[in-house]
């Protein structure tokens, strides 16, 4: 079966300038390690580690010498200009001394992070058939894999990091191309040469994003000259289900996903939410460590793509519990009628407030992987936008409408959710000296 090589990323512990020996447990000769640095005038980057059973530390990684003005001996350590970054490829003796001492770094102050690249080769532990014949690709001529429901059910079990392997012959030099209809231009594009021998071009799947639109819509294969005879998935131990979730600017957005389980809590730039309770103006929010299927969340991170791992424990039954429901494959969200009002998130274009939820008076189409609010009353404050109360911010830091916005006061004053100060405040929920207050 086909080896691949599997690519892994530790990040890695500065405690006190140095870098444990525990944490290159897993290090192997051809290792890299990058070190990212702030500096805008240069510094040198100076790397230690112990030799032998010395109590001392060694600069052993940089050999050459020069000389201070006094004529003693210096160590010649690498400038770093501007480029904030510094890479060393693991030998065998920075191997035995990392994995024994550790790494000292004399201008800690100005490294800002540290990263081991770990390379291994891994065998296929399975192969799948996904389609197998004999198809001339012409003159552009095209097989599209993504007409047949057998072809589309086998990709639906694709993970990231499996391969598809397309065999070929052709007579005289061609092309192979590989696509997907939800992936903007070719996930693979590759000439070939003339053989009669069956050969093989591959296509590792790399991304959540595009592994979701191949569990959903399958491939294609375009090309000249080629004869594709065969179409496998080839699956490795090391691969994984994941979804993308996408968060924009604001750094909030709403998702849901169909059928699975989605792992949150190992990326540690997101955190997901389900409305816990609602009430005049806002609503509460409770965060997950799973989002359970077929359930509508709020997501809240820095703006990117995540790529988050599927399946495992943790997750709850929130069907009874959650105001926020899914709609997994884009659907109409009816206007808001008594006894089920809908409420969409979003941003006034014409405000500068920031996001939330509000009432729908009109149907409206709803992309999918997107959660709409669904309450039994109508909670719509004055001010039209419902506001979000995040319940894992303690009580000290007031109310966040959405990522970083925090409403800090600790004087007698009285203030609304949008940091107002209000001198003769109504019935509904404010904030007082950092703390949440009713008035009822």
């Amino acid at each position: 079966m086909r080896a691949k090589t599997v690519i892994t990323n530790t990040t890695l512990t500065i405690n006190d300038g140095i870098i444990s020996s525990d944490q290159f447990s897993s290090a192997s000769v051809g290792d890299v390690i990058t070190f990212s640095h702030e500096t805008s005038g240069g510094t040198h980057f100076k790397l230690f580690y112990k030799i032998g059973d010395s109590d001392s530390w060694a600069y052993h990684k940089f050999t050459g010498v020069t000389y201070n003005s006094d004529g003693a001996s210096d160590y010649y350590t690498p400038w770093i200009n501007y480029e904030n970054t510094y890479t060393i490829n693991v030998n065998s003796d920075d191997l035995t001394n990392m994995k024994k001492y550790g790494i000292w770094l004399e201008d800690y102050a100005s490294v800002t992070g540290v990263t081991l690249t770990h390379r291994e080769t891994e065998d296929a532990s399975g192969t799948t058939a996904i389609w197998s014949g004999s198809h001339p690709l012409g003159s552009w001529s095209s097989l599209q894999l993504t007409n047949s429901d057998y072809i589309i059910n086998k990709l639906a079990n694709a993970k990231i990091g499996d391969v598809i392997q397309v065999t070929y012959t052709t007579a005289s030099d061609g092309s192979i191309l590989l696509q997907n209809s939800n992936i903007t231009g070719d996930l693979l594009s590759t000439n070939v040469s003339t053989t009669s021998v069956a050969t093989t071009v591959e296509y590792e799947i790399a991304s959540a994003t595009v592994l979701e639109a191949i569990q959903s819509a399958g491939v294609g294969i375009n090309g000249q000259n080629a004869i594709i005879s065969a179409v496998d998935l080839l699956t490795y131990f090391s691969s994984y289900d994941a979804v993308a979730i996408t968060v924009g600017t604001e750094g909030i957005a709403t998702y849901s996903n169909g059928s699975k389980n989605v792992q949150i809590s190992t990326c540690d730039d997101l955190k997901a939410y389900y409305a816990s309770a609602v009430s005049e103006g806002t609503v509460t929010l409770t965060e997950l460590t799973c989002i359970p299927a077929s359930q509508g969340v709020i997501v809240k991170g820095p703006e990117g793509t995540y790529t988050v791992k599927v399946g495992g424990d943790g997750w709850e039954d929130l069907t009874s519990k959650n105001y926020l429901k899914a709609s997994n494959g884009g659907e109409t969200v009816a206007a808001s009628v008594d006894g089920k009002y809908h409420y969409i998130f979003a941003k006034k274009k014409e405000s500068s407030d920031t996001p939330g939820f509000y009432k729908l008076t009109a149907a409206h189409e709803l992309a999918a992987h997107k959660a709409y609010l669904e309450t039994p009353t109508d909670i719509t404050p004055a001010g039209a936008r419902v506001a979000l109360v995040f319940s894992d911010e303690a009580e000290t830091t007031g109310i966040s409408a959405s990522l970083g916005e925090k409403v800090e006061k600790t004087s007698e004053h009285i203030y609304n959710l949008r940091g107002m100060r209000v001198t003769q405040p109504q019935k509904g929920l404010y904030i007082k000296n950092g703390k949440k207050m009713i008035i009822r």
